[in-house]
């Protein structure tokens, strides 16, 4: 008897986390430094509106998106999202996000209605201590990669 396939089968991450969006110990000191880099370039690719990044600080404003274990999930308006990409971010050095915790690895999700099994794959991995460790212990894009199991079409 075949095992049915899950629907998590079928879904590739990579399909919405890209070498150009992962940065590895950058000289971040301040959330917002991150926060303006990263959907900076997310606009300049075309994945989220201009207004995207607002809506990002609107939503930090009404609620944290830390979570335990040094993590954090800024998210913005999914009608403002042209097409889903997640960024994630490895600090060396973690920075203050709330108030009162730090993190050192952020994942920016710019994810719209219909990609919200990206992000249930993505929290597996978050809730996965051994893989968060081991992304805390990266020192490559690459290791990142590798770690989430994402092979660029190059790797095929």
């Amino acid at each position: 008897d075949a095992l049915p396939i899950s629907i998590f089968d079928k879904v590739n991450l990579g399909d919405v986390i890209n070498r150009e969006n992962i940065w590895v110990n950058p000289d971040f000191y301040y959330k917002e430094q991150i926060l303006d880099q990263e959907i900076q370039r997310m606009i300049d690719q075309g994945y989220v509106k201009p207004e995207f990044l607002l809506s990002v600080y609107k939503r930090e404003g009404v609620m944290t998106t830390y979570l335990k274990g040094g993590i954090a999930i800024p998210h913005g308006d999914t009608d403002l999202v042209t097409k889903p990409v997640i960024s994630i971010t490895k600090l060396a050095t973690p920075v203050l996000w709330d108030g009162i915790n730090t993190v050192d690895i952020i994942f920016v999700l710019a994810l719209d209605k219909d990609s919200k099994i990206y992000f249930e794959q993505l929290y597996k991995i978050i809730s996965d201590e051994s893989l968060i460790l081991a992304i805390r212990n990266s020192n490559s894009i690459e290791e990142i990669l590798e770690i989430l199991h994402i092979h660029t079409e190059s790797d095929r």
